[in-house]
Formats: C-alpha cells, structure tokens, sequence
C-alpha cells in the first residue's frame, strides 16, 4: 500500500506515514527509528481533537478508517518513523490529550534476533550451478570454482562458527529475567552435502540451464528476489530438475535470514516455509521460524516449531533449554524440567541453568494442585478453592495497576504476567527469600497470602509493588539499576514518605548516605536493617526525580537504560546530569523536605 502523499510504503495496520506527517524537510539519517501507538486519552473530552489531528495527516481516504483502526489500544499509529519526527507528533498528540507511547529501535543491527551464523543453516551456502548438455570448459571451470567457494565456506565456518547471537535474544525476550548467557559455545552444523552440477549430455533444456545459471549470478551478488524468480522460471522449463530445486530452496533460505536481519519477522518465516515446501530435509530451518516467531510473542506456533526440529535432533541442547525455559515461563513445570535436564546433561557446569532447574522443583512440588483463573494480562494460580477469592481480587488489582500504572510510565507490558499465591512456608520454601521479602518478581509474581479471604490495603501494596518491577523488567530488558526499579515500585504502590522519616534522618545526620552507584545490584543478600535504608534511599531518589522534573524524566531514564544498560549515560540524558550531579541535587532536595 502507497501513501497518496509521498508514494511511500506504508502498513494497512496504522494510521500514519512514517514519512510524512510534521516532517521538517529532508529528514538527517537516524540511527534509531520508532514505532508509535495511541495508549488511550487522558480525559474522555480528548477523543474528537485527537481523532481530527489523524484525520487531518491520514493516509487513509476516510475518517470511518480511521477510526476502525482506533477501536481497540494499543492502536498502531506509524511504524519506523525517524526519531526526531516521532517525538514532535508525540508531542502534537499529548497536547490534545492522547497518551502516546513510543517503542524505539535501531535502524542498523538493531533488534530482538540478529542473522545467525550461517554455520547453524547450512542452506545458506551458495547455490550450484548446472551445467548445460554440451557445454563448454568455461562451465566446467565455473562449476568447479563454486563447488570449491562452498568448500571453504563450510570448512571456515565449521571451524569458526559460534552460537548464533539471534537464538540468545530471542529467548531472553520470552523468558525473562533469566540471562540466557553461559559462555560462547559452538553449535554444531549438520552435514550437508553440495549438489552436483547437471552432467552434461543429459539433453537438458538450454533456456532452463540458463535461467538457472543467471540465478546463481544474481545471488552471488545478493539480489535474492531476482535469483528467486530466475530459479522458478528454470523450473518451468526443467521440473522436478534436483540442482534448480536445491538452488532455489537455498535462495529461500537465504531471502528468509535477510527478512529476519530486518526485523520482518512474518515474512521471514514465509519465506523459511516456502523453502520447506520445496525440501523438508533440513531440521534446522524449523529452529531459525521457531526463532523467528518468538519475536513475534506467538509462544504457541514457536513451542510447535521447536518440537518439529527436536523429533529430528531430539539432543540439541540450545533447544531444549529453549523449549523448557519457554514451558517454565508457561507454568508447565514438569514438560520444563524434561526439556532442561536433556540440556544440563550437556552443560552440567551451568550454574545458572541448574539453579533454575532446583526451582522448577520446588515449584511443581507445591503448584501441582493450584488452579488458576485467567485475566486479560495475567494469569493468576493459587491453592485450592479456599483461595478462590483471593485469586479474584488480584485479578482485578493487577488488571487495575495495568492501566494506571502503564498511562503513567506510558508502557504496557506486551507479554502475560503469571502471578501465584501461596502460603506464607510454600512462599519461603519455594522462593529462597529473606524473611524480610513481602513478594517476590523473578519472571513470576509470587505473593504470600496465607488464607486471606478479602482484599486489604497490604496486599494491595504488594501487589501493585511487584507489578510494577514486572512492568519495568519488561520494558528495560532486566536493565534497570535496583536504586531504581525499587523506587519506582514503592513510588507507585503509594506509599507513606512517613515510612522513610526515620532511615532519611539518620543518613542524613550520620553523613553516611550511599553512593547511588553501590546500589545497582539487587537488594535480597541484604540483611533487613541495610536493606530498609536501601529502600528508602531508592524511594526517596525516584520522588525527587518525578518531583523535581516530572513523569517524563523517568519515562526517558527508563527507555534510555533499555538500550544498553548504561545508568550513567541514561541520567545525562534525562536529566541532563551524572550521577554526582544527581546524588548533589537529591541530597540538597533531601534536606529541603526532611530537615
């Protein structure tokens, strides 16, 4: 679809051209692109300005589409709009009241999945070709340089070839917090053996054996969609010929990795299936569209993906761990523990893995009786039917702390949430926490709450407490410093600042305030005295940003910290100062409010 405007490509989903709309000019190029989605409004009055402000910079030929596309929020408005632009409509658009949100990406080597290796899909060497009957030594030559490039291809990269970082960030985005790490390894190539040029004399077709030869010309070069058409029309002229067959199931393959280099997960994963329709022999195609369309948050299509490779590699243990963090994720804890002792069995130094492996443990031991009732962001499992109660108000707490929560942060957490309640010994037993911890977030809510029967303000604390570290574990990758996220938890659980007085004074007069830096890390090795100071140092910290320079800061810190993990570097960006200058302006905010 072309926008009427500029003749740009723009997606039937959104609203706006990416290109177009407050544009000033030739747009620099940009590192980072955004993609931007209509959250909701911050008052029921804003619907007709923000929904004419569309209307007005649409694509689309009539308001009635417009609003179809407006039905439901998140609603997309543009995709891939430069930054720069991106934030002036943001801004247009908050100025009328809409509540806007927008999803940064890099526009090179950006994203969740990076090309694998082409070591882990070896149909990605390059294609053969044929040779016509009759055919000159040229030919021969030519066939016997290409055969030579792949073996050299496949001897470096067997030799050289690591572990595709795209499987590591795929994973780390469905299963989090878990760090997928554990140290480079090797994931072993499946032998594949090159096809033969057509033997000459075989009273081949020439135009075939031509087309054919032109497509592995134009793939040599990386023109993947020529190659593809130039291989089709070979066929045609020789069906069923097994060297066209195997060269064009290998520019699929290759067209596919090139797709989910650009992020475009869908159509990636229909070019992979196009390559199967023609060769069903490769397992590891099934892995790479398993890989692909966990970006796409379909845990469903991906599980069946991954299964289909492991009935043909059942011992692949990058899979396995895969699978069983995915099924973990999922609450299907003795399907998990199969899939991550095939891979612990072959990694049994992963200290990582085999702690969670414990957990799993523990967990299927205690939940193997708890039923569970579903909302539309959270599933929320709990003991019996005595709980059933409970379960039905945190339901509707969570679902509640979903909208307030997100309009604040302008973030809604795109995957579901899993939260379980236990009693206070399964909470211990199962969690490993100190005695001080009143909830748990490890990728899983986890609240003790004994056999109450109705709802309380404390649990409504804890709640909205552990949401908020898994809103915030999502939004930033798991990157977000603890002086932070704790803040930003008790800031948004509503606290009393009278729970602080205490802690606040005595730093302050003992001159012995922690340096922010020393409190990155998480808080649970803190014994409960240190840990009490460390939380109402990080309370206090979160209330003097949002005082001293509004929501938005921590809506930019927080991105800021998403990219890479640089706190430092996220502070100068939001809030224009370094964490001395920061520590400085906080102490002297600390004084002004607690004397």
């Amino acid at each position: 679809m072309q926008c009427p405007t500029c003749a740009g490509k723009v997606e039937r989903e959104t609203v706006l051209c990416p290109r177009c709309v407050l544009a000033e000019g030739t747009a620099a190029p940009s590192e980072h692109v955004c993609d931007l989605f209509l959250m909701g409004y911050s008052n029921p009055a804003a619907y007709d300005p923000v929904l004419e402000f569309l209307h007005r910079h649409t694509f689309w030929d009539s308001r009635d589409k417009v609003v179809a596309r407006l039905s439901e929020h998140p609603a997309l408005l543009a995709q891939e709009m430069p930054e720069e632009q991106a934030h002036r409509l943001r801004g247009a658009l908050e100025a009328l009241g809409g509540i806007v949100e927008l999803r940064r990406r890099r526009m090179m080597g950006r994203g969740v999945v990076k090309k694998l290796d082409r070591e882990t899909v070896l149909e990605d060497v390059g294609p053969v070709p044929t040779q016509a009957a009759g055919g000159s030594g040229k030919l021969v030559l030519a066939f016997f340089v290409v055969a030579l490039g792949v073996a050299v291809y496949l001897f470096v990269f067997r030799e050289t070839g690591t572990r595709p970082d795209g499987m590591e960030k795929a994973v780390r985005t469905i299963t989090s917090p878990f760090r997928l790490g554990g140290g480079k390894k090797k994931v072993a190539a499946s032998k594949m053996e090159a096809p033969e040029a057509v033997a000459s004399g075989n009273n081949k077709d020439g135009s075939g054996v031509r087309l054919n030869n032109e497509g592995v010309a134009l793939l040599d070069k990386g023109l993947v969609e020529e190659a593809i058409r130039s291989f089709e029309a070979a066929l045609q002229q020789l069906p069923g010929e097994p060297t066209v067959l195997q060269n064009l199931h290998r520019a699929w393959v290759q067209r596919g990795h090139r797709q989910l280099d650009d992020e475009q997960y869908e159509q990636a994963i229909l070019s992979f299936e196009e390559a199967v329709k023609i060769f069903d022999e490769s397992p590891e195609v099934y892995k790479v569209m398993g890989i692909a369309i966990l970006n796409l948050a379909d845990e469903s299509a991906a599980e069946q993906y991954f299964r289909i490779y492991l009935e043909r590699v059942p011992n692949d243990p990058d899979v396995n761990r895969i699978l069983g963090e995915l099924l973990y994720k999922q609450n299907r804890l003795r399907e998990a523990m199969e899939y991550l002792k095939v891979y612990l069995a072959a990694n049994p130094g992963d200290v990582r893995i085999r702690g969670i492996l414990e957990k799993v443990g523990r967990e299927a031991a205690v939940e193997q009786d708890f039923e569970t009732r579903a909302g539309k962001h959270f599933d929320v499992r709990y003991d019996g039917a005595e709980n059933m109660g409970a379960g039905y108000f945190v339901v509707e707490l969570l679902e509640d702390a979903y909208q307030r929560i997100g309009a604040q942060l302008n973030y809604y957490p795109p995957e579901h949430i899993s939260t379980i309640l236990y009693s206070d010994e399964d909470f211990r037993d199962v969690t490993q926490s100190p005695d001080w911890a009143l909830g748990v977030y490890d990728g899983k809510i986890r609240v003790p709450i004994g056999g109450l029967q109705e709802k309380t303000a404390a649990l409504e604390e804890v709640v909205l407490h552990e949401y908020t570290h898994a809103l915030v574990h999502q939004q930033t990758g798991g990157k977000c410093p603890a002086w932070l996220n704790e803040g930003l938890a008790q800031y948004f659980s509503e606290e009393s600042d009278a729970r602080h007085i205490q802690n606040v004074r005595a730093l302050l007069q003992g001159g012995s305030v922690p340096p922010l830096r020393q409190l990155e890390a998480s808080f649970l090795d803190l014994n409960a005295r240190a840990a009490s100071r460390a939380y109402s140092v990080s309370y206090t910290v979160v209330d003097y940003i949002i005082e001293e320079h509004g929501i938005y800061a921590v809506q930019r810190l927080l991105s800021e910290v998403s990219t890479d993990g640089d706190v430092e570097a996220a502070l100068v960006a939001a809030l224009g100062m370094d964490y001395g200058g920061m520590q400085e302006e906080w102490l002297a905010y600390l004084t002004r409010k607690y004397g």
